[in-house]
């Protein structure tokens, strides 16, 4: 489930992974996502391609990892909350996935993410 929110993350644009963790620890329900977790699923789906990975400069120098969503990361994620089941929806963190994951394709029942509404 852990993926599936972090994929619905990316779907606000491309992120710092600091930032990343924040927003997908918000949308979890809970605070900021370990980095024991965060970073490891970041490099399956750059493994993927799901998700690329550009290194960008920081405000004091340092080097900072931007993650972007690409088209196949983006149809990964709507094709699996598209197969949602009753039991994986009945779960509070399934849930929150599917609320804040961005609007699904014509004819299915996705919703929008919660910072557009």
């Amino acid at each position: 489930m852990n993926d599936l929110i972090l994929l619905a993350a990316l779907m606000e644009g491309p992120q710092h992974g600091y930032a990343l963790k924040k927003l997908a620890g918000f949308m979890a329900g809970h605070g900021d996502m370990h980095n024991n977790l965060v970073y490891p699923l970041l490099r399956r789906f750059v493994e993927n391609s799901w998700v690329t990975k550009r290194t960008t400069g920081g405000e004091r120098g340092q080097k900072r990892d931007l993650y972007t969503l690409t088209s196949k990361g983006r149809l990964e994620l709507l094709q699996r909350l598209s197969r949602f089941t009753e039991k994986e929806a009945s779960s509070s963190n399934a849930r929150r996935a599917k609320t804040f994951s961005p609007s699904a394709p014509a004819g299915s029942s996705g919703v929008r993410s919660a910072s557009r509404r």
